[in-house]
This record gives C-alpha cells, structure tokens and sequence, in this order.
C-alpha cells in the first residue's frame, strides 16, 4: 500500500492499475476491481495499519480516475495521445560551434501544484460550460482535469460530470457509476445522492428516487430541492381523489 500511494503522482494510468498500454476494455475492468476491493474506504483494514487509512482513500481515488478515463474509448484516446506527446524522446541537440555559448538548461518538469491550478481553471470553464448548455464541451473538459484534481475538488468535478452525461439518455448509467463512486469515497456528501435522485426520477424509478432523497435530508434535514423532490413524488403516487358520488347512480 505505501509504495502504491507514494507512486500516485509519478505514474501514469496503465502503472496505476498495473495494465499494459495495448490492454484491451475488459482487462482494465479486471484490473481495477481486483485492485479496488482491497482499497476501497468501506474494506476491513488490520488495527495495526489503522494510520495508513487515509493513504488507502487516496489510492482508492486515484485507482478510480485511471479507470474513468481508461474505461472510456474517447477519453483513452486522448488521454494516451498526450501521453505520447509527453514521452516522446526529443532530438539531440547538435553540438555547439566553437565559441558558441552553452546551450540553455533543458526545461523543468511540470510541477504538479501548477498542473492542479490549471486543472481548476479548466474546472471553472466546464462550470461555464454547463451554465451555457454546452455540456458536451464541458465533458471533454471534466475527463480531462479530474485526474489532476485534489480528492474534494475531484468529486465536485465528477458529480458535475455526471449531471452533464445525464442529459443523453443513452449515457444514464455512466452517471450512475460516476456518483456510486463519490458515494463509496464520501459517504456523508450530499449532494451525489441529491443527483441520483435527479437520474432516478428521470428513468420514472420513483421509488429508488425516494430513498435517495430521504438520504440527502437524513445528512441535510433542510435541503430544499429534497423537500421538495419528495413531496412532487409523493403527489405523482397519490391516486386521484374524485367526487365521493361519483359513478353512483342518483335516485330520481
């Protein structure tokens, strides 16, 4: 476990999951269930190795975001398109002339606290991106900074990601997957039961739709669009109540 987390940062998705670059869907399945099991937050975790419980969240988190990208064929695409880009061997240099002077420093590795403020820039212009309806644009922007984010901002990235894949109904149980996954990572957060309940009710799984609201009041009893939610549900539930006299025939 620590030689996994302390080499969170340095290596790419395939070592993540401990997959080859040519692994094919089904293999990257395999590989990030056999590796989540024992990561995952809810998992029993020896009372000698209780300090190491955090590193066992963040290594959970990470294995999820190499999954979510490497899952995804168009996200993969682009992701080992960078990669290339990022590892391709550049040229020598040729040798300076005599007299010439010394030729600059090579350029310094990215530094990760940058790559993270640029990944929340790209954050802020999915936001945007939503508010304008443009949630296409907004999801190529979402799969590409999640990775870089911190744990928190990273959720918030991934529940906005699946509001944005809810709005094709052919990818409604992407969004599920998105959100059962900040759920598994912050049980005590709100807000991805709040959008569950939102795809749910949109699939008419009323009843699913109403445990997920009553979840989001037991963490935040005064969360008004649960309120509200539930009572719109129940009145969708209530059968019509018509004329006590009605279908009777009256006496003349």
């Amino acid at each position: 476990m620590q030689d996994l987390h302390d080499g969170l940062r340095s290596r790419d998705h395939f070592e993540i999951l401990g997959i080859t670059r040519g692994a094919t869907a089904d293999e990257v399945k395999d590989a990030y269930f056999r590796l989540a099991r024992p990561y995952h937050p809810d998992a029993p975790l020896d009372a000698s190795l209780e300090d190491l419980r955090e590193k066992r969240s963040a290594v959970f988190i990470r294995l999820s975001e190499a999954y979510e990208i490497l899952r995804n064929p168009t996200s993969r695409q682009r992701y080992e398109t960078s990669f290339q880009a990022r590892r391709a061997p550049r040229p020598e240099p040729p040798p300076p002339a005599a007299g010439s002077p010394a030729p600059a420093s090579p350029p310094a590795p990215p530094d990760p606290a940058v790559d993270e403020k640029l990944a929340a820039t790209e954050f802020a212009k999915a936001q945007r991106l939503m508010g304008e309806e443009k949630y296409w644009d907004a999801i190529q922007i979402l799969e590409g900074a999640i990775p870089r984010l911190e744990a928190m901002a990273s959720r918030r990235a991934r529940v906005m990601l699946a509001r944005a894949y809810m709005k094709n109904p052919k990818w409604r149980h992407r969004a599920e997957e998105v959100l059962g996954q900040v759920v598994r990572e912050a049980p005590d957060a709100p807000e991805p039961y709040l959008v569950l309940g939102e795809l749910y009710r949109g699939a008419q799984l009323r009843a699913r739709a109403a445990a997920m609201y009553r979840k989001v009041l037991e963490l935040s009893p005064r969360n008004e669009e649960a309120l509200n939610a539930l009572r719109a549900i129940d009145a969708e539930d209530r059968p019509p109540s018509g004329d006590s006299g009605a279908g009777k025939v009256r006496k003349r």
